[in-house]
């Protein structure tokens, strides 16, 4: 679940790689906007987990997010796939309006949950001022806030740095697997 929520979160240095600041009329200053927009409403949704941690108990809640890290074992390597899979993707240029409709059609029909907001539940003001208030979580929240620091500079910027030396789409894809495999080796040690 997490990688495939990666997935669709971690291709929009792919994307920026594919001329989508001209595509779209934005500009850099626009990207910063968008990807602080991004990460803080990133930081308010994790707000439900620690909620979660407090109900149940960090005891029990910690030890489950363990093992489901474990599972998804990193961030990173979605990255990597993703690139693949934009390579592959961006040879397909030249969707049309019907083929658009087929593929959200078909998106639907697999899930008709992501057609509505149905599943979405209110985090109250209380809940969140207690979620706070709980100076045991601010080591959590600490390290939330903090994790990928190092790492959010160069997965923004790095697709637009190597275009602009001068690499095609396509290449810029492949070369930026081998910077993510550096990151993940770089965190085992």
């Amino acid at each position: 679940m997490f990688f495939a929520l990666q997935l669709d979160r971690g291709n929009i240095s792919q994307a920026l790689n594919d001329n989508m600041l001209d595509d779209l009329g934005l500009t850099t200053n626009d990207y910063n906007t968008g990807q602080t927009i991004f990460y803080l409403t990133f930081f308010a949704a994790e707000l439900p987990s620690q909620i979660v941690s407090k109900k149940i108990g960090p005891a029990n809640w910690i030890p489950v997010q363990v093992v489901c890290w474990s599972l998804v074992v990193s961030y990173q390597t979605t990255r990597i796939i993703s690139a693949f899979m934009v390579f592959g993707i961006l040879h397909m240029r030249g969707f049309n309006e019907r083929e658009e409709k087929i593929m959200v059609n078909r998106i639907l029909r697999d899930d008709p949950g992501k057609g509505d907001m149905h599943n979405r539940q209110a985090i109250t003001h209380s809940l969140l001022w207690e979620a706070l208030k709980d100076y045991h979580m601010w080591p959590i929240y600490l390290l939330g806030l903090s994790w990928l620091l190092p790492l959010i500079p160069m997965s923004a910027y790095l697709t637009l740095q190597l275009k602009s030396a001068g690499f095609k789409t396509l290449e810029v894809n492949l070369l930026i697997i081998p910077a993510y495999l550096i990151f993940i080796v770089s965190l085992l040690f």
